[in-house]
């Protein structure tokens, strides 16, 4: 499913997608071929077992460390969650976890 779509480049797009629908055939064809981000849905609960739950992150995660936030630069860990469960839309930026955290796969 389309999310949006560059105006200035209407083959430049974000599609969301659900895992279970996903297949690599349709990620090389879809995704990676056109360099095009995607979300990727309804992992949240093969996810968790492995450490990458929400409640794993804010044990993790020290107070005062920086993380970066979409459209908000970096703030600290703290804040980030603060304003979260305050009930702001906040989402973690786009980065390779396991280059920035790898930490969090030990």
């Amino acid at each position: 499913v389309c999310v949006c779509r560059a105006a200035s480049d209407p083959t430049y797009e974000v599609t969301r997608w659900h895992w279970s629908t996903l297949s690599v055939a349709a990620f090389r064809a879809h995704c990676a071929a056109s360099r095009c981000p995607l979300i990727i849905t309804g992992l949240g609960p093969h996810l968790a077992p492995r450490g990458l739950s929400l409640e794993r992150l804010r044990a993790l995660l020290p107070a005062d460390m920086a993380v970066p936030v979409r459209g908000h630069g970096t703030m600290s860990a703290a804040s980030f969650f603060g304003r979260l469960d305050a009930g702001e839309a906040l989402y973690l930026a786009d980065v390779p976890l396991a280059i920035h955290f790898p930490w969090l796969f030990d």
